[in-house]
């Protein structure tokens, strides 16, 4: 934090205003086995349901519906079709890892434990309790350039240093169950409907119903880039 201090304030009043287990691997969960710390999914999910979203409520959930019903299908027949322990996309990861370890340097000093050196300065390995000094692995189930090292010293797999998180057998059990089909709600008789319960009255308010979201105030205003290339003319 003094490093930033000296080269950029701003920034470093901006980090001291927010919490450091929002930005701050030392200071993660490390039970989530996640290093996410954007909102990607969420912009995911909105871009999912985007052809949806403007419709009644009904309607928005019986298209999510559907579209997970598809999906968890999609998913656990791919998952049928895994060899190994990890599942694909770990597999690519670790293949990555195989390559950019190579820069590193080992000190045996245990058993289990190694000191690692790299351009990034020295870390301590412990196999055995599957931590690293950089804690990518503590905080990720995915072992790092420098546990890796390790890993390969010892002619083990990297696949059996994995959280069980990541394993084809989890993949399964969390797809494993499906969403049954339901009828259509246009199919609805009329002992389906609750009787005399009816809707909150809609009060419609003044101006153009925003479709867009909401965007935070450190984010730039929708369409900005249109003001780098000047004016916009009409084209008639």
């Amino acid at each position: 934090m003094n490093d930033i201090k000296d080269m950029n304030k701003e920034a470093y009043d901006w980090l001291s205003k927010n919490p450091p287990n929002m930005w701050a691997r030392h200071a993660f969960d490390f039970r989530c086995k996640s290093d996410h710390i954007t909102n990607n999914m969420s912009e995911s999910f909105n871009q999912w349901i985007n052809p949806v979203r403007n419709k009644p409520i009904l309607i928005v959930i019986n298209e999510i519906r559907k579209q997970l019903m598809s999906t968890m299908y999609k998913r656990y027949e791919l998952d049928c079709t895994f060899k190994g322990i990890v599942t694909l996309k770990i597999k690519k990861k670790l293949n990555l890892l195989s390559e950019e370890f190579r820069g590193c340097i080992l000190h045996p000093t245990g058993l289990d434990e190694y000191k690692v050196s790299d351009r990034g300065g020295s870390h301590e390995v412990n196999l055995k309790n599957h931590t690293c000094g950089c804690r990518v692995w503590e905080s990720t189930g995915i072992t790092c350039k420098h546990a890796t090292c390790c890993i390969l010293y010892k002619r083990h797999t990297l696949e059996s240093y994995c959280d069980d998180y990541y394993s084809v057998k989890r993949y399964l059990e969390a797809y494993k169950d499906i969403i049954h089909p339901l009828p259509g709600l246009e199919q609805l008789k009329a002992e389906h409907h609750l009787g005399t319960v009816q809707p909150p009255p809609l009060k419609r308010l003044p101006g153009i119903p925003h479709i867009n979201r909401r965007k935070e105030p450190d984010e730039g205003a929708f369409r900005e880039f249109r003001k780098r290339f000047g004016s916009v003319r009409c084209r008639r």
